[in-house]
């Protein structure tokens, strides 16, 4: 008697306990919870796993039309001396950063002086790789192009290349781009931000959920050495166009812009 009743006790815990899932899986609190619940047990499980969790952020009524340059700002600061800037340190001509489970690994390649130009060349390589189980798709990107003088060239456009790419749960995807500078030598870093389509159990935001990834600042050096260089500041507000990417239920609609910094000789 005793165990058919604990049985009924089991099975009545259970079907609750399958109630509330499902219901945190359709409201946007139960969401965040359960994902927040999900990052904290696989980082307990596997500790070399741990990654920068940065900020998610959501739209407020599901019609909101979230835009990435506001998630961009919404993102923690980046500290000078920490590991992805390492300002006044010497920075190899790569680096590898996981934002939310998106690593972003950057390489960069000496291609020469360009021909009558006192302007040298580099080519960059850039691979995304989703080492969580959510979906995702790359919306825009802001990069940050600093000579040997602290001179910065800030770059906002969408996608990479013109492509917006969705990464799967284990998937990757690469691209190379190039960019000059007036100097031989400098440092570039940035971020890209990305939309979640799918989180990690396979349930869909009901709202607009994205994020910034960054991208670890790397060495524009003549011979592929590390070197240390300038960090280089972002260009004050008002000088890029704020938005130059809208988005509306993904379709992504801008153009990229870019501002040069002058500096006055002393």
């Amino acid at each position: 008697m005793g165990a058919a009743r604990d049985a009924v006790q089991l099975g009545l815990l259970l079907a609750f306990f399958a109630i509330g899932v499902q219901w945190m899986r359709n409201t946007d609190g139960g969401q965040q919870f359960l994902f927040a619940t999900r990052q904290y047990i696989l980082e307990l499980l596997s500790p070399e796993h741990k990654t920068l969790r940065g900020t998610t952020t959501k739209a407020s009524s599901p019609g909101e039309a979230l835009q990435p340059e506001a998630v961009r700002k919404a993102a923690p600061a980046v500290r000078p001396e920490g590991h992805e800037m390492k300002c006044n340190e010497e920075i190899p001509a790569y680096s590898s950063v996981t934002s939310n489970k998106i690593q972003i690994f950057a390489q960069g390649f000496y291609k020469g002086k360009v021909h009558d130009s006192d302007e040298h060349w580099w080519m960059y390589r850039i691979e995304f790789k989703n080492t969580g189980r959510q979906r995702v798709q790359l919306l825009t990107r802001h990069w940050l192009f600093v000579d040997a003088n602290g001179k910065t060239t800030e770059v906002k456009g969408p996608g990479a290349r013109g492509m917006t790419p969705k990464l799967g749960p284990g998937r990757s995807h690469s691209y190379e781009s190039g960019t000059p500078l007036k100097t031989d030598r400098g440092s570039m870093y940035g971020s890209f931000q990305f939309q979640i389509l799918k989180y990690e159990d396979g349930s869909k935001p009901l709202r607009p959920h994205m994020f910034s990834a960054r991208v670890g600042r790397l060495a524009l050096s003549p011979d592929n050495a590390p070197i240390t260089v300038p960090c280089g500041e972002e260009t004050p507000e008002g000088m890029v166009a704020l938005t130059s990417v809208f988005v509306t239920d993904r379709v992504i609609v801008g153009v990229t812009s870019s501002f040069q910094q002058s500096i006055s000789p002393d």
